[in-house]
């Protein structure tokens, strides 16, 4: 079974694989996936869980899925590019995360914007600062 330890790490490793940078706690990656199947996911889940939310946020088209699979273990899950949008002058992608492991299931939204070239989360209630209505945020196109 996973430890907390080894979910820390886990994170740790996804947030440097695709960028986010520093002030983990901050950037709300942890909190992305605490209580998910991910703390159940072992080193190659988590490689290709990482490997899929890189190819998602920076190659996959607006309205695009990315697969993963690990027949190891029977883990999977999807990532879908909602949409893409520009909040503060940021490139920032809307992606729907599903994952499975050991029989759990979980799907969540999360925005993740562009800030200073890591993709970091940006919560609803900082859309709406910004745009005023996080549900239709400005269309725009998305830099890499």
């Amino acid at each position: 079974m996973t430890t907390p330890i080894a979910i820390r790490s886990a994170c740790l490793s996804l947030l440097l694989c695709v960028g986010a940078g520093h002030a983990v706690a901050q950037q709300g990656w942890i909190a992305l996936l605490k209580n998910t199947p991910a703390e159940h996911f072992d080193d190659e889940d988590l490689r290709l869980f990482i490997d899929a939310s890189r190819k998602a946020l920076n190659d996959t088209p607006e309205h695009g899925k990315v697969s993963w699979d690990n027949p190891a273990t029977k883990s999977r899950g999807d990532l879908t590019v909602e949409s893409t949008f520009t909040w503060q002058e940021h490139p920032c992608r809307r992606i729907q995360v599903m994952n499975e492991a050991r029989g759990r299931k979980s799907s969540r939204a999360v925005s993740l914007c562009r800030v200073d070239e890591r993709w970091r989360v940006v919560t609803e209630s900082q859309l709406k600062k910004q745009t005023g209505d996080a549900a239709n945020p400005v269309q725009g196109s998305a830099q890499r």
